[in-house]
């Protein structure tokens, strides 16, 4: 992996800025269906969050395995 590549953090920006557009509309139907009154929202945006670190985790580790490789 070569360090301080662009691509790769707008990547990382844009895959969690999706998620998180994503599962605010999952959280409004939610909402809407339940009659929640924003706890969908919330409840949506924390699990894409949690989603998201938990990918960035898997990478890191699988970038460091490419590292030591090399």
């Amino acid at each position: 992996m070569k360090k301080g590549s662009l691509a790769l953090y707008t990547g990382i920006a844009f895959e969690l800025t999706g998620l998180i557009i994503g599962f605010i509309f999952i959280g409004q139907m939610i909402d809407e269906k339940y009659q929640l009154n924003g706890i969908g929202v919330a409840g949506g945006i924390s699990l894409a969050f949690i989603i998201w670190v938990s990918h960035l985790m898997i990478l890191v580790k699988k970038w460091e395995k490419q590292d030591l490789d090399s």
